[in-house]
């Protein structure tokens, strides 16, 4: 009889375990876990929704599971309650749980009113953002399955400039909140620099939990485990637990202003800011930076960041 590990979704609390017969079905689980957590679950049982907890064929670990939100779930497959836990549908007839993995995701009824929907989160509908995991570089270009946003290419050149500067950003962010500005001349190539960055940052895994990419006219939030939506709006200030210190917010400043820079409380997320040398955009933004250091790259690309101490030349 396998313990399948548990958790439920957008609640606090740690994972629980349910034993299990293999030729059970799905509606026999939804009991036990409704026993199991009666003081938490208040429904009927037949009103849970249960997801496997499954990424390239293995159970999540404690903390991918303990972070997946209500937006999350439609990167996960919701089991059948009339179809049995060995179906190979779900886990299959061979199927032996390894110890500290969660396999199963709970969703209480009552919580899908709540959770990230009130902040305008929508399934994305643009093809390179949804994609962007399966670029790939070939001969020193990035290569997309589509084109990059306000251009019509699919691959954009890497420079080795690019290289340098991300990987610092991608250091410097390791510890503490990370603050970065790129700049440089209209047409250097900024823009382009921030969807490399953006790359670097989606297929980081678990050492990057979440992304936000301003690029106007679009916002899209990358929020782990292969989902991406976009938002109608950002999120306001007080939503707390989307502005933290698990965030990556890269800003690009074409078509905005300083007022739409403020909407952003950068002193709780991780912030890249590309814009051009104005003064209105990177004054205030700059000013809790005490070890700001300056590195300029022969290609023109400047970053001025409050960790990194290497200089590009």
């Amino acid at each position: 009889m396998p313990k399948l590990f548990c958790v439920i979704v957008g609640r606090v609390g740690s994972p629980f375990s349910v034993s299990i017969a293999a030729d059970d079905t799905v509606d026999v689980l939804k009991d036990k876990i409704k026993s199991k957590k009666s003081q938490t679950i208040t429904c009927e049982a037949d009103h849970l929704e249960l997801y496997l907890a499954l990424k390239d064929g293995a159970g999540l670990s404690r903390a991918d599971a303990l972070a997946v939100t209500l937006g999350d779930l439609q990167n996960f497959k919701m089991m059948n309650e009339t179809l049995r836990i060995e179906n190979p549908k779900h886990f299959g007839e061979n199927f032996k749980p390894n110890e500290g993995e969660i396999y199963v995701l709970v969703v209480v009824p009552s919580q899908k009113s709540v959770g990230e929907l009130p902040l305008g989160f929508v399934d994305c509908k643009i093809g390179f953002y949804k994609d962007i995991f399966n670029a790939d570089v070939k001969d020193g270009w990035l290569h997309f399955s589509h084109a990059i946003p306000s251009s019509k290419s699919q691959a954009l050149l890497v420079l080795a400039s690019y290289e340098t500067i991300a990987s610092s950003i991608l250091e410097g962010g390791n510890d503490e909140i990370f603050k970065a500005i790129i700049t440089g001349t209209p047409g250097i190539g900024k823009s382009l620099f921030l969807i490399y960055l953006l790359w670097n940052l989606v297929k980081a895994g678990k050492r990057v939990k979440r992304v936000l990419f301003v690029y106007h006219p679009d916002l899209i939030y990358f929020g782990g485990v292969g989902r991406v939506v976009e938002l109608r709006e950002l999120p306001p200030v007080v939503e707390h637990a989307f502005w933290d210190e698990n965030l990556w917010c890269l800003f690009d400043a074409k078509g905005k202003n300083e007022e739409h820079l403020s909407s952003i409380p950068y002193t709780r997320c991780n912030v890249v800011l590309s814009t051009s040398p104005r003064r209105d955009m990177i004054n205030d933004f700059k000013k809790p930076l005490l070890l700001l250091k300056s590195s300029t790259c022969r290609c023109g690309l400047s970053l001025n960041c409050n960790k990194s101490r290497k200089h590009f030349s």
